[in-house]
């Protein structure tokens, strides 16, 4: 059967079209990417330092974002006298891979002095793969297929893979950037840091704006949302997400009662004004009330009358005992730990555990403050009593399994069960593999075997779970060599751009990175800040847990420290 020759016609037409499409992306393509030298830096006449790597750059712990170490380290080169520009290149998640990839655009725009790199916990739960050889050539791809992919995402909403939090304008330039209230009073902030600020306390998600949608990512890296975000003059209109109707919010914070009114002069730093109208809503009584204490609490407390801000705050945990509702509890933790009183505020929160309120989120509470408290028996015994609920789901277990563990980190026993748990929900999760690979020793498999027969009776359950440590036991991890290769590229794409390198190990025991790190700054002669030995020096093991979360992250004490250890170290090659 012949082929019409009109048809052939045709699909000749279509394949020449598709060819000419083609070469005119590439080039387009190239001429932006031979273009990408040309951003303009802002910032003073000072050197410039950035710091690369993961969360533990990004600040993950820290209370606020100004408590990052690149923050800390700023303050603590200025009451140095030196004016240097410190650049905040850290994100939840990172790899050295994802490192790596932007480093030569980065290098480009910031011109940096220094580059401070802290990577590779988080090779070791990805697949430690090592970067091309040279991560800025031109990127080669077929471009009518890569915007046909953008299309479909941008019709379906599908997540895309190319959205970089770095990129200049994913944040500074979005038309969402700021506050924006809704009729009832209800706030949310899109940060210039990344974070999400409600009236409920920051999202458990950063945000980034890029071709036009709003995207929502997990703080750890995890899975993003695609948000629909129509921006009208002072009008926002958000969909999707959080938000499965759309919902329009008016531009800046609400001002139609006293608390709002005081919200806002909080914001624009008029104190007096603020602790004002926050008295005048508590005098006033009605819903806001409670919010508007707790906000005076926080005011009172930063000001330094903590014996005011004390008084104020117990009619708050005197109404959470009596009524014992979710709202009064959080308004009373917070309030607590604003007064510094971490135990009073961790024993609300086991008051949570016992009644089964919010305790995901009580979960993330106690793996940021837990690790202060000497005694955490009750919080332990509360969390015991916890996972003995009929009913529980399994995510939830684990998740409350692993917080257990957190706190009692010396128990094998308990941490192996707390394994198993996670494993039962995501039988091929990154931590047990990554645990495995930390510390095998620590994780023998009779203790493991123990652990199951624990957890489960379920013959078919025991035996895929006792097959899955046997699998993760026998693997052949390469990803220190992975790790290694990557730093010696990070390391030789900033002395090429006139950067000098400087790397730091982890202020907690990463007994891989570290050596990781040894070996590259033995074979190519870079400095090395050598954060745990630091830590190990200026305080004794009970004071130095102090300075960390339950999950690992330093909190602001901690980011303190690193931020005055590297700022001494730096300061002399610095104007």
């Amino acid at each position: 059967m012949r082929v019409p020759r009109k048809i052939l016609l045709i699909l000749l037409g279509c394949v020449l079209g598709l060819i000419a499409l083609e070469v005119v992306l590439q080039v387009a393509a190239y001429v932006i990417w031979s273009r990408r030298g040309t951003q303009p830096v802002a910032g003073g006449d000072g050197d410039r330092v950035l710091c690369v790597g993961d969360s533990f750059t990004w600040g993950l712990g820290a209370s606020d974002p100004a408590n990052a170490y690149p923050r800390v380290l700023e303050r603590q080169l200025a009451e140095r006298g030196i004016a240097a520009r410190v650049v905040n290149g850290g994100w939840p998640g990172n790899s050295s891979v994802d490192v790596l990839t932007p480093l030569q655009r980065r290098l480009r725009d910031y011109h940096p002095r220094l580059v401070l790199v802290l990577v590779g916990y988080n090779d070791f739960w990805s697949s430690g793969h090592p970067a091309p050889e040279d991560p800025d050539a031109f990127p080669f791809e077929l471009r009518t297929l890569r915007l046909l992919r953008l299309l479909y995402a941008a019709l379906t909403g599908s997540p895309r893979d190319d959205v970089d939090p770095d990129r200049p304008g994913a944040v500074e330039q979005a038309p969402v950037l700021g506050a924006w209230h809704d009729p009832n009073g209800v706030w949310i902030e899109f940060r210039p840091d990344g974070q999400v600020e409600t009236p409920a306390g920051f999202l458990q998600s950063l945000w980034v704006w890029d071709a036009g949608r709003l995207w929502l990512t997990s703080r750890e890296g995890g899975e993003r949302q695609a948000l629909d975000a129509r921006v009208d003059g002072d009008s926002l209109t958000l969909a999707g997400g959080p938000f499965p109707a759309p919902v329009t919010f008016a531009r800046g914070l609400p001002e139609r009662t006293d608390y709002e009114r005081g919200l806002r002069a909080e914001r624009d730093g008029r104190r007096g004004d603020a602790v004002r109208l926050y008295r005048a809503a508590v005098a006033a009584g009605g819903a806001e009330a409670d919010r508007a204490r707790r906000a005076l609490v926080r005011m009172l407390a930063a000001g330094g009358e903590q014996a005011a801000a004390r008084e104020v705050a117990e009619p708050l945990v005197a109404a959470w005992e009596a009524q014992r509702t979710s709202a009064l509890g959080w308004l009373a933790i917070d309030a607590l730990l604003d007064l510094g009183d971490v135990a009073a505020a961790l024993r609300i929160a086991a008051g949570f555990l016992d009644a089964g309120l919010d305790q995901d989120r009580v979960a993330e509470l106690l793996i940021r403050r837990g690790a202060e408290l000497a005694d955490r028996e009750f919080l332990i015994a509360a969390l015991e009593r916890a996972l003995e609920r009929d009913g529980l789901a399994p995510a939830r277990r684990a998740t409350l399994a692993g917080v257990l563990a957190s706190l009692a980190p010396d128990d094998v026993d308990r941490r192996l069960r707390a394994m198993v748990d996670l494993l039962l929900v995501d039988p091929d999760n990154p931590v047990f593999f990554g645990a495995l690979s930390w510390d095998r020793e620590r994780y023998p498999r009779d203790a493991f075997v123990r652990a199951v027969d624990a957890t489960t009776s379920d013959p078919a359950r025991r035996a895929a779970l006792i097959a899955t440590y046997d699998r993760a036991a026998a693997g052949d991890d390469r990803t220190a060599d992975a790790l290694a290769g990557n730093l010696a590229q990070i390391v030789r794409r900033c002395r090429e751009a006139g950067a000098e390198p400087i790397l730091l190990t982890y202020p907690i025991e990463r007994a891989q990175v570290a050596a990781a790190v040894r070996q590259v700054a033995a074979a190519l002669q870079v400095e090395v800040i050598d954060l745990l030995a630091e830590f190990r020096a200026r305080c004794d093991p009970a004071a130095c847990a102090k300075l960390f979360t339950l999950d690992g992250h330093c909190n602001d004490d901690g980011y303190r420290l690193v931020g005055r250890i590297v700022a001494e170290r730096i300061a002399p090659r610095l104007r």
